[in-house]
């Protein structure tokens, strides 16, 4: 590894050595070339770059719907159930773009909501950028965490990269809110 990191000019950033995964440092502007040189070498199992996205916080109306209705972006869920239904997806650069889904490429969330809703004393961890507990010190939660036993433990696996159980980003909350199926 060594040798082929100074014959790169790579810098290695990580080692995690339980997966005998190095995570490397590459020159600006080089990233593509690099991976493409580094996939020749048969000592190497997986090369892939550390892609970064800009995650949009969403704005999707009321919390929780009103009463009497069902989740209203149930549509949008396309990985639940997908009827090749076109959805708005927002990129960072080109704003919103359209894309269509493939028709029952989902998990069939109704089909499954047919049979169970699941029960009480499972429990089910979301590990994820976090959840908003709406608790008695954090009364800022989301209200979708306010039954008893929704949120257990909170607890920070990512603590080199934030101090907070906070999910800022809201894709954890988004996870752990999907509803059952009424």
């Amino acid at each position: 590894m060594g040798q082929l990191l100074s014959q790169s000019g790579l810098k290695t950033l990580q080692v995690i050595t339980s997966l005998d995964v190095h995570v490397l440092e590459v020159p600006a502007g080089t990233v593509i070339d690099t991976i493409e040189r580094l996939r020749l070498n048969p000592n190497i199992a997986f090369v892939e770059p550390d892609f970064y996205r800009v995650l949009v916080i969403p704005n999707e109306g009321e919390d929780p719907p009103p009463a009497g209705t069902d989740n209203q972006y149930f549509n949008e869920q396309y990985v639940l159930n997908n009827t090749a239904q076109v959805i708005s997806q927002p990129d960072p650069l080109l704003g919103l773009i359209p894309v269509t889904g493939a028709n029952d490429a989902d998990i069939d969330a109704p089909e499954g909501w047919d049979t169970t809703t699941g029960l009480a004393d499972v429990k089910i961890a979301i590990l994820d950028t976090g959840i908003d507990c709406r608790t008695a010190s954090r009364p800022q939660g989301s209200l979708e965490f306010v039954s008893p036993g929704k949120c257990i433990e909170e607890v920070n696996f990512v603590s080199d990269y934030t101090g907070t159980v906070d999910d800022v980003v809201a894709h954890g909350s988004h996870v752990a809110g999907l509803p059952p199926h009424n």
